[in-house]
């Protein structure tokens, strides 16, 4: 069992990485700087879920929630919209966001006051926009 153990030193670098990094990006950076698994190997996202798991290493949802990031769904009821609505202000910048995962999902910085009182206002004002059209 020991000639397999990882060194320390990944073991830390794992854990300062997933504070910015989802568990691909981590081993990237990782095998770009030449850590190697227990075995010798290249990190994958898998092997860092690993690592995490087995050393109580905080997820990245837990850091994110840690830091105050929220689920996409928090958002849109919080702002009175669709999900779709969400994802796209984050497509266009308009919304603060941290990828959770490496399969497009991500968590979300809710907007100060002042910014969830404007898109309300917009979002009215387009409700009241397409209502005359209609008539």
């Amino acid at each position: 069992v020991d000639k397999y153990r990882m060194a320390p030193e990944a073991i830390a670098r794992i854990d300062k990485l997933l504070d910015d990094h989802t568990c691909a990006q981590t081993a990237e950076v990782l095998n770009r700087e030449q850590y190697r698994t227990g075995k010798g190997l290249p990190f994958t996202a898998f092997t860092v879920r690993h690592v995490c798991r087995r050393h109580r290493l905080p997820t990245r949802r837990q850091r994110l929630l840690q830091r105050g990031f929220v689920h996409p769904e928090q958002v849109a009821w919080a702002l009175g919209v669709q999900l779709a609505a969400v994802a796209n202000w984050r497509r266009k910048g308009l919304i603060d966001a941290e990828p959770l995962d490496d399969n497009d999902h991500f968590m979300y910085r809710l907007p100060d006051s002042h910014v969830q009182d404007d898109i309300r206002r917009r979002q009215h004002r387009r409700q009241n926009h397409a209502t005359q059209e209609t008539i």
